[in-house]
């Protein structure tokens, strides 16, 4: 056991007054016999038996109250939460978790959790000693460390506090104890102690906590609101963007609430204009799928978001996306047709030119190695003999750095320099034996397995029931097909006719037939014009699924591109308007941008030679959204080994000092000091009652 108030158990002393008192009141007195009273000395001695009894009773009671009172104002302990024993003079080195995750800056009655956990820290902070020092963690996924050393100055810590904001990032709880029991670790007190300040939202935590036994581990538990919505998993949908055509933008709207949302409101954002609006009802504890469907009004960048009503936390209550779309494509078409066939290729490009934003450039096959492949989106080859070393060079390189590459076989071909020369070089496909027999129109292929949800066949078809008029092919070659690529279109006896190679950052479109009425009666059929545009759009326009880059400790931002430009001067436009020069890397002609200083939420914008070049959209992790807490019971299966866990509206201070130095008594103290002094009266009463009667 110890003591609190130690120096006040010198009251201890007072316990003799009452026995000096019954010493002191001890008289003795000179005995005189009386024959009259003689027969009453039996009586006598059986009474006064009784008499000293009960004195010595009421001495023992009196010394007893004293010495209860004096231990209740010393403030006696028993082995605490720690069982430690630690004096109250020991010095102390305190490391304070303080949760700024984006979580922190929730409003409940009207007040941001973040408010009440700074409240909090500097309370603990006010309560450090002369040698104690102290440190600040703040939990990212690379824990931030305030001040990098400890530190005894506390006004300047808790002026330091004051200054902390919300954190765009997400918390990792479990990291930033881990970093805290690290710190303490190279500390010399005798004292050590974690505060955990947060509002315990379960998704800040990771893995199982273990810590050294010297340590004692404190989570203070501030109140919160637990219902939210937020948005998540934003998608674009249209994978061809096109200016004057439909996109598509979808995502998820989830309700983190015991109640049910009715006719709630969801609106989409681009460029600044809203383009649509929903209204959903979202079950409680569920999520529910939006879309939106909008026109394209114009090329080049668009930034938009869509947005929720106000709540609980207001910082994810819009989700931001970026997409671009290319003002045109620039095609570069090679052929080899004889000039008493009809190239059907030539005279479908020509027809189509700027229709869709394609602007097709036709060539012979004798003049591409004149070519700048880099020029274009995407080059067509059609029954092109063969290709020099320099040619196949450069369209591998055309086609990793993005390029679009689309190849029709032909009756030109030389098969043998294809199969060791360009598609060994690009890794496609080899060509195997022939199908059939040109020209020889009796027996034929058909097509017959169609993925109509590929890219190329969006908008085109039915999409309850696609069907299209197949063409006869007569003759083709059978393509050595890979499990990874992706066959578009099959024959009837179920070879490939249409394959997808990704190569790098390119795609490659393998045709295993010809433009050729000998080979196939596609050129005539109604299917040729729109599966040939929109396999150039595809490759000329296609985006993808627009990643989103969402927040955490070390976020970054990176651009490939090419430029033609001899001096670059690049820069980011953060969210906050803020120009931050980057120093670009440039090999040959291609132009690498990276951005590491991502730290808000919005859009960064690329800017090379003050033109905009790429827009990214960075949002907060979707996890911080989710409010829902930690209970004690799920604490205890998260830490091995002892904590304390403070609720919000207990006393602070009285709760470190009884984990300190274990469990105060002296409120039982003052009760039995009570009790002793009611049996005093009681019994000190019926002692003087029953004098008066003897």
């Amino acid at each position: 056991m110890t003591f609190l108030n130690f120096s006040l158990l010198f009251g201890l002393f007072a316990g003799l007054i009452p026995i000096l008192i019954h010493l002191l009141n001890k008289q003795k007195l000179q005995i005189v016999d009386f024959s009259n009273v003689e027969f009453l000395k039996i009586l006598q001695k059986q009474k006064m038996r009784k008499v000293k009894l009960k004195q010595w009773l009421l001495l023992l009671i009196r010394t007893l109250a004293i010495l209860s009172m004096v231990f209740a104002f010393a403030r006696p302990t028993i082995e605490g939460y720690f069982g430690t024993g630690i004096e109250s003079h020991a010095k102390t080195s305190v490391v304070i978790v303080l949760d700024n995750s984006l979580s922190s800056a929730t409003k409940f009655q009207g007040e941001k959790a973040l408010s009440k956990i700074k409240d909090k820290t500097k309370e603990i902070i006010s309560f450090l000693k002369k040698g104690d020092d102290v440190q600040i963690v703040l939990p990212n996924k690379n824990p931030q460390i305030l001040p990098k050393t400890p530190t005894r100055n506390f006004t300047n810590l808790s002026s330091e506090v004051d200054l902390l904001s919300s954190s765009d990032a997400e918390g990792n709880l479990s990291e930033a104890i881990l970093t805290a029991s690290e710190l303490l670790a190279n500390s010399s007190n005798l004292n050590k102690e974690i505060y955990v300040i947060s509002d315990l939202q379960k998704n800040g935590f990771g893995e199982k906590l273990k810590l050294d036994e010297q340590t004692k581990l404190y989570f203070l538990s501030v109140k919160s609101a637990a219902e939210n919505v937020s948005i998540s998993d934003v998608n674009l949908d249209s994978q061809i963007l096109t200016k004057g055509k439909k996109v598509k933008v979808s995502a998820k709207v989830n309700n983190f609430s015991p109640n049910l949302l009715a006719d709630f409101f969801v609106q989409i954002f681009i460029n600044g204009k809203r383009v649509g609006h929903q209204t959903l009802n979202i079950a409680e504890n569920s999520s529910s799928p939006v879309e939106f469907i909008f026109n394209l009004e114009k090329s080049g960048i668009h930034e938009g978001y869509i947005e929720i009503p106000d709540d609980a936390l207001l910082e994810d209550n819009k989700t931001f996306f970026a997409f671009e779309v290319p003002d045109k494509a620039k095609v570069l078409a090679v052929t080899n047709t004889e000039k008493l066939k009809p190239d059907f290729l030539k005279i479908l490009l020509e027809a189509s030119e700027n229709q869709a934003g394609i602007f097709p450039k036709v060539i012979s096959a004798d003049l591409i190695n004149s070519e700048n492949f880099a020029d274009y989106n995407t080059v067509i080859l059609s029954n092109v003999a063969e290709f020099s070393a320099s040619v196949q060079s450069k369209l591998k390189s055309f086609v990793e750095n993005g390029g679009g590459l689309v190849l029709f076989l032909g009756d030109r071909v030389d098969i043998k320099n294809y199969n060791s020369g360009l598609l060994k070089e690009l890794k496609l496909p080899e060509i195997l034996n022939p199908l059939g027999n040109a020209g020889q129109f009796e027996s034929y292929l058909t097509l017959r397995e169609i993925s109509f949800e590929h890219p190329i066949f969006e908008g085109v078809f039915d999409r309850k029931k696609p069907t299209i008029d197949s063409p006869k092919f007569y003759y083709a070659y059978r393509l050595g097909s890979k499990v990874e690529n992706d066959q578009v279109i099959k024959f009837s006896n179920s070879d490939t006719f249409l394959e997808e190679i990704s190569r790098g950052k390119g795609k490659v479109l393998f045709f295993a037939s010809a433009l050729d009425l000998q080979w196939s009666d596609l050129p005539v059929k109604g299917i040729f014009p729109p599966l040939l545009s929109r396999s150039v759009s595809y490759l000329s326009f296609y985006k993808g699924s627009e990643k989103i880059s969402y927040l955490t400790s070390d976020s970054e931002l990176q651009f490939i591109g090419t430029t033609k430009e001899e001096q670059i001067n690049s820069s980011v436009l953060t969210p906050s308007e803020k120009i931050v020069r980057i120093n670009p890397q440039l090999r040959g002609s291609e132009l690498k941008l990276t951005f590491e200083q991502v730290e808000q939420k919005g859009f960064y914008r690329f800017l090379v030679n003050e033109k905009p070049l790429k827009s990214f959209a960075v949002n907060f992790p979707p996890t911080e959204s989710n409010l829902e807490f930690l209970s004690q019971s799920d604490l205890e299966n998260l830490v091995d080994g002892e904590f304390l866990w403070v609720v919000e509206d207990a006393s602070l201070e009285d709760s470190i000092l009884q984990s300190r130095f274990g469990f105060e008594l002296w409120k039982y103290f003052l009760i039995l000091t009570l009790i002793l002094l009611v049996a005093e009266t009681l019994i000190g009463r019926n002692r003087k009652l029953e004098a008066v009667q003897a």
